[in-house]
């Protein structure tokens, strides 16, 4: 068996083994050696495929420290996207589409589930940003920190993932969207869309965050698409 099926077949049975034995986040894995002793497979063989399962997000493994069972992260589907735009497999639109059907979920649930802290964090967000209308570097900063308290809100962790990888995935598209809004009131109006998200989401009113979530989107929509169509090499480089 060449050495990439070998591989595979380690990958399969390591995750068959947290499975089977219902193993938790940061629960030990059995060492490199005694899965190649098991296997009858060469340590190298077992390491490659603990390295592909790192960089999958399954599991944890560092120096000096047994494997683990890995939390959840969007290190791979985040990575997954980024090489779809840069390869033009899928388009900016399409993963904001994406992007919008669900953080204006995320939005509804987090109205009814979120926690006062929660909403404390919101309005530092807003406000953040509000002061950061001529640091665009501490704005994008912000504004990522908002959607991922939403997601983290919604009491979904999966919402939470989707967000936050979506989000960073087009982070240079936003960062040229925003360009193209280089007017106080543009940037003032950003920042009244997601105080009105913030204000819904205190409020416990599922439907008027969704309302104006959805409203956010329509608007960063337009503002990134209308930077591509200008600049459609730099809006292209930059996702």
């Amino acid at each position: 068996m060449a050495d990439d099926n070998l591989s595979d077949y380690v990958v399969r049975h390591l995750v068959e083994h947290i499975r089977q034995n219902r193993l938790q986040s940061g629960a030990v894995m059995p060492s490199e050696l005694r899965v190649a002793s098991e296997l009858q497979v060469s340590r190298g063989i077992v390491r490659e495929a603990y390295r592909s399962l790192k960089m999958a997000g399954i599991l944890d493994v560092s120096n000096g420290r047994a494997p683990r069972v890995g939390h959840l992260n969007n290190n791979y589907f985040c990575q997954t996207v980024k090489h779809a735009l840069s390869t033009q497999q899928v388009s900016v639109e399409q993963v904001l589409e994406l992007r919008s059907s669900v953080e204006v979920c995320a939005a509804g649930f987090a109205a009814a589930r979120r926690t006062e802290s929660h909403v404390a964090t919101l309005m530092k967000q807003v406000e953040s940003m509000h002061s950061a209308t001529r640091n665009r570097e501490r704005f994008v900063k912000a504004d990522l920190q908002f959607h991922q308290t939403i997601g983290e809100a919604s009491g979904n962790p999966l919402y939470e993932l989707l967000v936050t990888s979506l989000r960073q995935s087009l982070e240079a598209s936003i960062r040229v969207g925003l360009d193209s809004r280089t007017s106080y009131n543009e940037l003032h109006r950003i920042n009244e869309t997601h105080l009105k998200i913030a204000d819904a989401i205190a409020a416990k009113d599922s439907s008027r965050a969704e309302k104006y979530m959805t409203a956010h989107f329509e608007e960063a929509r337009a503002a990134i698409l209308k930077a591509g169509t200008r600049n459609p090499s730099r809006a292209a480089m930059r996702a």
